[in-house]
């Protein structure tokens, strides 16, 4: 599922105005609020709201995991089922590269 908020934080990221964005998107500035507000707009619409953000457009489709993924960069998450009788507890262990190389060379 689409999540246009996205946008928002991506532009806040980049230091891009909501106010640029619109022009640069071909959208009215009350429009982009709308769309996110909304979480609605076309493919079009999206790619050139990417395409001026700079990112590719399946970013607005990732999933919350899929997310902290990307924002980690070179972490690794392994998730870890434990205790199913008491409600699926999830347990997360986050390895660095640092870590990892350690792991590698002995």
């Amino acid at each position: 599922m689409v999540n246009l908020n996205k946008i928002r934080e991506i532009a806040k990221e980049k230091k891009i105005t909501m106010r640029k964005l619109a022009f640069e998107s071909g959208v009215s500035e009350p429009g982009l609020y709308q769309l996110i507000r909304n979480n609605s707009t076309t493919l079009d619409t999206l790619a050139k709201i990417a395409e001026v953000l700079d990112v590719d457009i399946r970013i607005f489709f990732e999933t919350e995991e899929e997310t902290k993924q990307r924002k980690a960069g070179n972490k690794i998450f392994l998730a870890f089922e434990i205790d199913k009788e008491h409600e699926n507890k999830i347990v997360k262990m986050v390895m660095g590269k640092d870590f990892i190389k350690l792991i590698q060379s002995k």
